[in-house]
């Protein structure tokens, strides 16, 4: 038996829809009606997106001042003004910086760095975020716990300037179009221009009071409108990647200003407050834990004798030897030249420490290759301090463990 099989029936294309003109509609609604409603909904968006931006802008200089000040720390105590200016013009040009002042802890001014114009209206951009800008961002820069200068930052605001002129000039156009269109309005068609409307102020009010950039404005069989809603869908599509762009350049520099370049491992300030969080759990559930500060030995002899680059590589080879005997849960940091920290929290015992130790010193037993065929042994000295026995607080309990690296090297 032979089956013969039916020819598929094409479907018919769809047709688009038929979408009137602004000026079809609005020539029988009412003038009040149409201008307030394009008015609240642009008011509310830029409103929303101005001051979304404006946090997100004063975040990322504070954070950009942070990572300067770090910088500068070792350029501000030996006072190499050179080194400081090099360092500043490096970090804050990438950045939307214009202008950047270090003073020193006198107050006197070491490096002014200022943005040069970029365009003729570059004028215009600077008198602007000055106005809708905070004037500046001042952030510390310490060695240790003093306080060795400052870092004064002003933003260019290049992505607050060009949103806020953009969305004045998209209210201007859409209330121009509107007074135009709804002069000679009418009651009968009003629904028709109330519900593109209502979808329009509802996106905007979710936007401001829920802080949600996701919703958009959904198609309208009247072009204006559906124009409108295409620009208003678009603007909160830029205003989304702007914000997701900023909070990841946010966590990049939080990462930069918590960690060691060199060596990948944290920095003072964040062992500091790793420390310092600790101790207060310690404190709360009775607990224990101790803090080993470890110093290079020898290192001065290798930088010397192989140079800089091979002082480089054992100080890497250290901080990865380290990190090997270590729990998850375990932090260490380099505080500086050759000095690493270690926080071991949970502690059982003195004994957990000594056996954390002697891994560490098990670890450096063995060479390091460097470049050309020369090899190194490397060790370090270690000083442990015990909380509650040794110090009850994160300073004394540096100080101690300080103490007994100094003494172990000694010995």
């Amino acid at each position: 038996m032979t089956l013969l099989a039916t020819p598929p029936v094409s479907a018919a294309p769809a047709t688009p829809p038929v979408r009137r003109s602004l000026q079809q509609v609005l020539r029988r609604a009412l003038l009040a009606v149409a201008v307030m409603a394009v008015l609240l909904a642009g008011c509310l968006l830029i409103l929303f997106g101005g001051l979304v931006l404006r946090s997100q802008t004063t975040a990322n200089l504070q954070l950009v001042a942070r990572s300067v000040s770090y910088t500068l720390e070792a350029a501000i105590v030996f006072h190499d003004q050179a080194a400081a200016s090099e360092a500043v013009a490096l970090i804050v040009d990438a950045e939307d910086v214009s202008q950047a002042w270090v003073y020193d802890e006198d107050g006197r001014l070491l490096v002014r760095w200022s943005r040069p114009a970029a365009t003729p209206w570059s004028w215009l951009q600077a008198h602007l975020a000055a106005a809708l800008l905070p004037p500046s961002v001042e952030v510390p820069v310490r060695h240790g716990r003093v306080t060795i200068g400052r870092v004064v930052l002003r933003s260019a605001g290049g992505g607050l300037v060009g949103f806020v002129l953009g969305g004045a000039a998209a209210i201007l156009a859409c209330l121009l179009l509107s007074a135009l269109a709804a002069a000679s309005a009418m009651q009968r068609v009003l629904g028709k221009i109330l519900a593109p409307l209502r979808e329009l102020t509802a996106v905007a009010r979710s936007g401001r009071i829920e802080r949600s950039l996701d919703r958009r404005v959904p198609a309208a069989r009247i072009a204006e409108f559906h124009e409108l809603g295409e620009d208003v869908n678009a603007l909160l599509a830029e205003l989304q990647a702007r914000q997701q762009g900023l909070q990841q350049e946010n966590a990049h520099l939080s990462l930069q200003a918590s960690t060691d370049s060199l060596t990948g491992l944290h920095n003072r300030g964040f062992f500091e407050s790793r420390l310092a969080g600790a101790i207060a759990r310690a404190e709360a559930s009775g607990g224990h834990l101790a803090v080993m500060f470890l110093d290079g030995d020898g290192f001065k002899q290798i930088n010397d004798r192989h140079g800089h680059e091979a002082g480089d590589l054992v100080l890497v080879a250290i901080a990865s030897r380290i990190r090997r005997p270590l729990r998850e849960q375990d932090v260490v940091a380099r505080m500086g030249g050759d000095e690493f920290a270690v926080l071991l929290d949970g502690l059982h015992g003195r004994d957990d420490a000594r056996r954390v130790a002697e891994a560490i010193f098990a670890s450096m037993a063995e060479p390091l290759a460097l470049h050309g065929g020369a090899s190194v042994r490397v060790s370090v000295s270690i000083g442990t301090a015990f909380y509650p026995e040794d110090a009850r607080d994160a300073a004394d309990l540096m100080r101690q463990a300080d103490a007994a690296m100094y003494a172990a090297k000694r010995a």
